[in-house]
């Protein structure tokens, strides 16, 4: 069909490019009607593609509906069949994930309504009274033993 469509736009361009000082009265009737005809030809093909394009889409949409109808049949079956010896591990294991996320949420909740306990707790406790603290005399700076040197400033650190 796009060949025909291609053959239509040449003949077309072969028409308007004739020189306009050959042309008669006659031949521009004619190409005009030539052209009309082309225009029909082309609408009648337009037409039949897109009749042809409805029919195909109600197809794909039959398609779409009965394999649907197959992926809801798969679960149902799925659904009612027992789960083989690996499936029921992980299923045990999801159980287990599931009720440790569950102790999570619990202790979350536990742990922000003591925050907002303690908050409200020290919104309405009064400033704490200064604790009193008896000082001590100063004490006397302790001499260092005899045996004990301070190191010279101009002489390096042993190395080990």
């Amino acid at each position: 069909m796009p060949k025909r469509v291609t053959e239509t736009i040449k003949t077309v361009k072969t028409v308007t490019t004739k020189k306009p000082g050959k042309s008669s009265a006659k031949s521009s009737a004619k190409v005009s009607s030539e052209l009309s005809q082309k225009v029909i030809e082309n609408l009648v093909d337009l037409q039949k593609i897109e009749t042809n394009l409805a029919e195909r889409f109600d197809k794909l949409s039959d398609q779409i509906s009965r394999l649907l109808a197959l992926f809801e049949m798969a679960a149902r079956d799925f659904g009612k069949q027992p789960l083989p010896a690996g499936m029921e591990k992980d299923r045990e294991f999801m159980d287990k994930i599931n009720m440790l996320l569950e102790q999570n949420r619990t202790l979350a909740k536990g742990l922000m309504l003591m925050e907002e306990r303690l908050a409200q707790a020290a919104e309405q406790r009064p400033a704490p009274a200064p604790v009193y603290r008896p000082q001590l005399p100063p004490q006397q700076p302790q001499q260092a033993p005899p045996y004990f040197k301070p190191a010279q400033a101009g002489r390096p650190l042993p190395r080990f």
